[in-house]
């Protein structure tokens, strides 16, 4: 903490921009009413801060969630992957297992 200022005060403050990537988001949080905080720093300090968020589930920002406000997810984009199917992952592995025969 810079001379008692909060983190959005210090964010503020400077003068680049910021990328914070946070993975296993759902693994983090305890509940997810406990990320709220991290949307709310975002969103205080949109101008030079963003977040990125990666989790397993796709509920996790959901607006039908009753443990967010409404109001925490103003701004939350949410980006879905489809999971990988039995013959992508058969592919990604022979692709790999490709380039180590070619090492050898």
């Amino acid at each position: 903490m810079v001379s008692g200022l909060c983190p959005s005060g210090v964010l503020l403050l400077r003068p680049c921009r910021s990328v914070v990537v946070l993975d296993e988001l759902d693994h983090i949080a305890l509940t997810a009413q406990a990320l709220s905080p991290l949307f709310a720093l975002a969103h205080a300090c949109a101008a030079n801060l963003r977040l990125v968020g990666i989790a397993n589930t796709h509920t996790l920002t959901s607006a039908s969630s009753t443990t967010f406000s409404v109001q925490s997810l103003v701004g939350v984009d949410t980006v879905h992957f489809a999971p990988y199917t039995p013959e992508h992952l058969l592919s990604i592995l022979l692709i790999l297992l490709q380039f180590l025969v070619l090492r050898l």
